[in-house]
């Protein structure tokens, strides 16, 4: 199913990302006209007039009614144009649309799909109207699974995380052969993110796999996701490749492929090449296609990393480094670090241990490690350094790397009163943008406030503004509900525009001088060493300043305090 993009409202995303596979029947003639719409650029003609069409042949069709929303909303709003005719050009578009949905609801009394539609057509504008309609929904028909689903994860917004999951259960025991009702059933006892929580859900995966075997595959993956145990984490997916050999293109096992790139890479190696060789044998051609792209790279670098160590061992150094350098660009979520470990050996045993450590503590400054940092204090030793000048070094290269801060002040939910970012001064501090609704902000919740627990009495506090005035009203109650210390903020639009934010959640990890510093776009189980070292590295910083500059440095704490004024 194809995604909006970013410039369409939040709530539409919210509509992709929760569609909800049905209990009806749906009839074939109006599944296969859905399915040649999903196929075409959303918001053109032909799609709209598919989703009509199947919408005509089978109006209960919920996939096709959410879809016909976002298709229409997306495809009379113009392109071009100023902020304000784009926003008039959707309110309208989805005035019309409602009106001709609350007509239904008058003439189909009975039905509950289209008081449902009304609700996911208010969910942006006016989020507390769409879950009185989801309620009306359930009042036409007590078993309409899609609104007890939606219900579920408006309250999980709510903070109502008891009532999310008595929604979510409802939801699946209405509709047990909805698979995505299914999904997030299964993920709503995820929402903690506790290791010990997710060996249950395992089994609750596994058991209903002979149901949703491709489905399964996907929450496999999902809990092994969010796992802060690597350990837990690998079992997880190494039984994917073991119960669902058919099932593993694409990116589903490139987390095991990170925690082997780090540990083993001929492990790495042959599990690419298992990957390509089994999809490959049983896989669909575009599963063949996508399986190719993603793996065949992953397959080179994990070869080039054998290859090169065992050159750096024979003593042919600038062979290695040779190797490494036909690696090329990776993916994002790759896990680059033993690449860089690689090359700075490499330049090491050439006798480059300056370059290799020059290298090493720009990488540590902005994508911290523990082996990198390691490596970093071996080198150092060879030039005669002391932990202290690594430090200070490293606080150099990651001032280097950082930007101006940007000030604001905005309201504090909890007291009403104006909180300043200058309020915090001599702080770690994470601004973190984000809205109740959205569901990867939630996702990521449980492993900033292990962050915040680690931390906070060091001086790290997370600074988390709304995004959606609309769910203003929700903000305290998600805190609260979900247990969080975080220092709720109702943003602004000018607050947004200077920081750039065009998606959620969005993340500035600010030092204690007032600088944004470089972070992990998002904070998961992946992630979390990285973003804890770089929170650490920036309290050491505030304590500890540099001893020294280094005259190559690009940027000079005498020029950083010019700069802020000081």
């Amino acid at each position: 199913m194809k995604k909006p993009a970013l410039i369409i409202p939040l709530v539409l995303f919210g509509i992709v990302a929760r569609c909800s596979a049905q209990q009806h029947k749906v009839k074939p003639e109006a599944q296969a006209a859905f399915d040649q719409g999903s196929k075409l650029p959303l918001g053109d003609a032909a799609e709209l007039a598919l989703y009509r069409k199947a919408l005509d042949l089978d109006p209960d069709f919920p996939q096709a009614q959410q879809m016909y929303i976002l298709a229409y909303v997306y495809g009379v709003q113009p392109h071009s144009g100023t902020d304000a005719e784009k926003a008039a050009a959707r309110k309208k578009a989805q005035s019309d649309l409602a009106q001709s949905y609350e007509k239904s609801v008058k003439e189909h009394p009975k039905d509950a799909v289209y008081p449902w539609a009304l609700g996911i057509m208010n969910e942006y504008e006016d989020p507390p109207r769409s879950v009185e309609y989801y309620k009306q929904a359930i009042a036409v028909d007590p078993n309409f699974g899609p609104a007890y689903d939606s219900l579920a994860i408006t309250a999980e917004a709510q903070g109502k995380l008891d009532e999310s999951s008595a929604y979510a259960k409802k939801a699946y025991e209405a509709w047990p052969d909805s698979v995505s009702i299914w999904r997030h059933y299964v993920g709503s006892f995820t929402v903690a993110g506790k290791n010990s929580e997710l060996e249950s859900v395992k089994n609750t995966i596994l058991q209903g796999a002979s149901k949703f075997p491709e489905e399964a595959v996907h929450m496999l993956g999902y809990v092994g996701g969010r796992s802060t145990d690597p350990e837990q984490a690998r079992s997880i997916y190494e039984l994917i490749l073991q119960r669902f050999p058919r099932r593993i293109g694409g990116y589903t096992l490139l987390p095991l492929f990170n925690l082997d790139i780090k540990s083993d890479p001929q492990s790495a190696a042959q599990l690419a090449d298992t990957v390509l060789k089994t999809v490959g044998e049983s896989g669909s051609k575009d599963d063949i296609a996508e399986t190719t792209k993603v793996w065949t790279p992953l397959s080179n670098y994990a070869k080039a990393l054998v290859k090169a160590r065992t050159q750096i061992a024979a003593g042919d150094s600038a062979a290695a480094l040779a190797t490494l350098d036909h690696v090329g660009t990776l993916a994002r979520p790759v896990d680059k670090t033993p690449l860089k470990l690689a090359s700075t050996s490499a330049l090491d045993a050439m006798g480059q241990t300056a370059k290799a450590y020059a290298d090493l503590t720009t990488f540590v400054a902005t994508t911290p490690s523990k082996a990198a940092y390691t490596d970093l204090l071996r080198y150092a030793s060879k030039l005669s350094k002391d932990k202290n000048q690594v430090d200070a070094d490293v606080v150099t290269a990651r001032l280097n790397a950082s930007k101006p801060g940007k000030p604001f002040q905005l309201t504090d939910y909890a007291t009403g009163k104006p909180v300043s970012l200058s309020d915090y001064k001599g702080h770690v501090v994470l601004v973190n943008f984000w809205y109740p609704e959205c569901g990867p902000c939630r996702g990521e919740f449980p492993y900033l406030q292990m962050a915040l627990d680690k931390y906070k009495d060091r001086g790290f506090v997370i600074l988390a503004i709304n995004g959606h005035s609309p769910e203003d009203e929700w903000v305290m109650p998600l805190i609260r509900g979900w247990g969080l210390g975080f220092t709720p903020l109702k943003g602004t639009e000018e607050t947004m525009k200077d920081y750039g934010v065009k998606g959620f959640p969005g993340n500035f990890l600010y030092g204690a001088d007032g600088r944004i510093y470089p972070m992990p776009s998002s904070v998961r189980p992946d992630s979390l060493e990285q973003f804890e070292l770089q929170i650490e590295g920036l309290l050491m910083q505030a304590k500890e300043p540099p001893v020294k500059q280094q005259s190559s440095t690009r940027v000079t704490l005498q020029q950083l305090n010019v700069e802020r004024g000081q």
